[in-house]
């Protein structure tokens, strides 16, 4: 299964490692290493962890860390004279990326007004969410969350500002793990009218395979049918497809 954490992982961010010595004991003992006073606390880690050394800028949020070596979850962190020592376990078949949240809470408009924000906002973000909170003096409120792209923050904040009134938005930055994807087409026939096929996009990803919900719907559509039976033909199909795959790659 992909998105695995992997082995223990050790990175040490410093110009001068030399001068570590009494930090990496720190680590040693951290790890539940025995560490005798004239030993190489450093010679030990390497026997029980990956040991990664970079000048290079290290990204930390959300209990994750990112950088040249990849990512990793943070366990603990080390602080010595401007050098940091991170020890943690490396994040294995995730893509990743850093997306930024904009958010507002909002307690005075109508949910005519909500809906229609949210299909605003979404023409410039990657999603928006609107949750029931308590707000001050136990007030029933909203928090209206939209997802963006780092280029793209400051039109979406703008855009949520604009559609709601809000006088100001919230704004943070979070690492996203995604398992790696791609979007595959697949034709798609009704039994009673195979004439007529219908292109439907598929998601396909290390732990689920999702069609389109607008073309399942178009689908649904064109053919007179409930959106539940396009799903279940659309599905059909796709287990089909993986049916003779696997036959063929048994041969």
């Amino acid at each position: 299964m992909p998105g695995v954490l992997a082995d223990l992982l050790v990175i040490v961010q410093a110009t001068e490692p030399d001068k570590l010595k009494p930090l990496f004991k720190e680590v040693a003992r951290f790890l539940g290493l025995s560490v005798e006073e004239d030993s190489d606390a450093l010679d030990l880690l390497k026997s029980r962890a990956e040991v990664a050394f970079t000048s290079k800028p290290v990204e930390v949020a959300g209990g994750l860390v990112r950088g040249e070596f990849g990512c990793m979850v943070l366990e603990r962190e080390f602080v010595l004279e401007g050098a940091r020592i991170f020890v943690g376990r490396r994040v294995a078949g995730f893509e990743l990326d850093t997306v930024f949240v904009v958010e507002t809470k909002i307690d005075d408009v109508s949910g005519e007004v909500i809906a229609n924000a949210v299909d605003r906002i979404m023409e410039r973000a990657i999603d928006v969410e609107v949750v029931s909170v308590l707000g001050k003096k136990g007030r029933p409120s909203l928090l209206l969350r939209a997802l963006s792209k780092p280029e793209k923050v400051e039109e979406v904040a703008s855009s949520v500002m604009r559609e709601t009134g809000s006088t100001g938005v919230r704004v943070y930055s979070v690492l996203r793990l995604k398992s790696p994807r791609e979007v595959v087409r697949v034709k798609v026939k009704v039994k009673g009218n195979d004439k007529r096929e219908h292109d439907v996009r598929v998601k396909v990803s290390g732990v689920n395979v999702k069609p389109e919900f607008e073309d399942v719907k178009k689908l649904a559509e064109k053919e007179g049918i409930s959106l539940l039976e396009a799903y279940r033909i659309v599905y059909l199909h796709l287990r089909e497809i993986a049916a003779r795959r696997r036959k063929f790659e048994s041969r």
